[in-house]
């Protein structure tokens, strides 16, 4: 399993690394091993990297995200002998931080209440681009069956569960996401809302820069669960 290995400077370990707890949140962990090989680079030495957890909407099971390799991670529930898969998740490649131990940067997985309802959630960064994108996947935990269910983003189609740079509002149950394209290129904002534990869109913006000069605006409106144009300008 190949990785890409990037030296951080002028950032403590405790800092970075270290499992954070606040508001019962904290980020998983693995050991990661690796040795480096001249022709291939860093290769990760441990396929199966692994890590199990608890949460608090279902003390009675174990929780695990086990990686299998750089494209494919699994997440399961039960015990030490027993095992029942709840779901794979693809991913984008293994991104590798290197100090004097080798870190996972991406992908990372967060214990948190993401919807503010009093019960853990997991949340999946599959990975990062130039300009800060995140692209997520929000496991929210379904208290009537005692387990994380994926958050479809059905509006962009059906089975999407990519969610970019995802942010829950309390105060209005809304999910705002956000994608930024840089200086040219295509970026734009949406909003949600959180309803039974499914995404309702609710408005659109999509602005797409071809050049400084020419910058066109896309307006949608969510109508039965899809994006519906509504209309397009110019800056």
């Amino acid at each position: 399993m190949r990785v890409y290995l990037f030296i951080v400077l002028y950032l403590s370990l405790g800092e970075l690394f270290s499992q954070i707890v606040y508001d019962s949140s904290f980020y998983l962990k693995f050991d990661v091993k690796a040795h480096f090989e001249e022709d291939e680079g860093y290769v990760v030495s441990k396929d199966n990297l692994y890590n199990m957890f608890k949460l608090n909407g279902d003390l009675e099971h174990d929780y695990k995200i086990e990686i299998i390799n750089d494209t494919t991670s699994v997440l399961s529930r039960g015990s030490e002998k027993t095992w029942v898969v709840l779901d794979t998740i693809g991913l984008m490649g293994l991104q590798v931080i290197s100090t004097d131990t080798l870190f996972l940067n991406y992908p990372m997985f967060e214990v948190t209440d993401f919807d503010k309802d009093g019960y853990q959630d997991l949340l999946c960064y599959l990975g990062s681009n130039i300009n800060g994108n995140t692209l997520t996947l929000i496991y929210l935990f379904n208290k009537e069956i005692h387990s994380p269910l994926i958050l479809y983003n059905e509006a962009e189609g059906d089975k999407v569960g990519d969610w970019n740079n995802p942010e829950f509002n309390k105060q209005d149950s809304t999910i705002n996401c956000e994608w930024v394209g840089g200086t040219f290129g295509t970026s734009f904002k949406s909003t949600y809302k959180l309803i039974n534990q499914k995404a309702i869109p609710i408005k659109k913006t999509v602005k797409n820069r071809s050049s400084s000069r020419n910058i066109n605006i896309y307006k949608y409106k969510g109508v039965d669960g899809k994006w519906k144009f509504v209309k397009k300008q110019k800056q």
